[in-house]
């Protein structure tokens, strides 16, 4: 259990020209704004959509290598995954190739 005070983050790169990769999740965007690091891009902003779960996420582009994509996770879901999600990772162009099983 996570006390009141203590937060769980958790952030990756990936290289990838998507704007959003699938997690297996179901979130709902709540913002956007103009990051100062990279004012090419916008940082997006995302909640789970399940209630009672509090878990948040950004999407931004990487300021110093705009073909990186950065997502943070802030927080624990309190409920299972919506579906099951493999990544294989593509040694030709270092993409992550995305399978859903269901």
């Amino acid at each position: 259990m996570i006390k009141k005070n203590e937060r769980h983050v958790i952030a990756f790169s990936t290289k990838t020209q998507l704007e959003i990769l699938d997690d297996g999740y179901k979130w709902r965007k709540y913002g956007k704004k103009t990051v100062k690091s990279n004012t090419n891009y916008l940082r997006n902003y995302y909640k789970c959509s399940i209630r009672g779960c509090e878990v948040k996420k950004r999407v931004e582009r990487d300021g110093h290598d705009s073909s990186n994509l950065i997502t943070t996770y802030e927080g624990k879901h309190n409920h299972e995954i919506n579906s099951s999600i493999i990544y294989n990772h593509v040694e030709a162009d270092s993409e992550f190739e995305l399978n859903s099983q269901r």
